[in-house]
């Protein structure tokens, strides 16, 4: 399903047979969720995988994720279930942050859906790669995930802070 017949039906998508909403987020109120789950998500991380900017973007992150960058949030049976934003890399390439599905909704295809969107929405507004970095080991489920989306390795697109593949996808 595309974004634009995503918004057109209420950004309900389907995820494994139950409703899921995803949604770009854009108001106070859903910035203050997308920052609740994103910090559950690093304050569930081993102290060596955390990010570094992770406190600027906290605080930021109506800044930080606002466009040209993005951030969506999704909503199954009335709980946030999770989030994922990017930010502009270059004019042709955006990349992936925050990717988070707290653990009581995970195997319920949330992690895809939200990834599916944002693909769809980075190819609308013109970019022709996302990319990423995970942890091979430590995030296994997330890193099967990107590879059965067709993501595949490729040269770093920063330095980070720990040993782990970039990863791109062609849009």
């Amino acid at each position: 399903m595309t974004a634009s017949k995503m918004r057109q039906t209420n950004k309900r998508v389907s995820c494994n047979s139950v409703g899921l909403i995803v949604a770009v987020v854009r108001d106070v109120e859903q910035f203050r969720r997308f920052h609740n789950l994103i910090t559950e998500y690093e304050e569930s991380l081993a102290p060596d995988l955390r990010h570094a900017e992770f406190e600027q973007e906290r605080t930021r992150a109506r800044e930080v994720y606002s466009a040209p960058n993005a951030a969506f949030a999704a909503e199954l049976d009335g709980g946030d279930c999770g989030c994922v934003a990017f930010v502009r890399r270059d004019a042709s390439a955006a990349i992936i942050k925050k990717l988070c599905v707290p653990p009581r909704y995970r195997e319920r295809g949330v992690a895809r859906a939200l990834l599916t969107f944002l693909i769809a929405i980075a190819h609308e507004r013109g970019y022709s790669t996302v990319m990423l970095d995970t942890d091979r080991e430590r995030l296994a489920q997330a890193y099967r995930l990107y590879l059965a989306l067709g993501f595949t390795q490729c040269a770093p697109y920063d330095e980070v802070s720990y040993a782990c593949p970039t990863l791109e996808l062609a849009l």
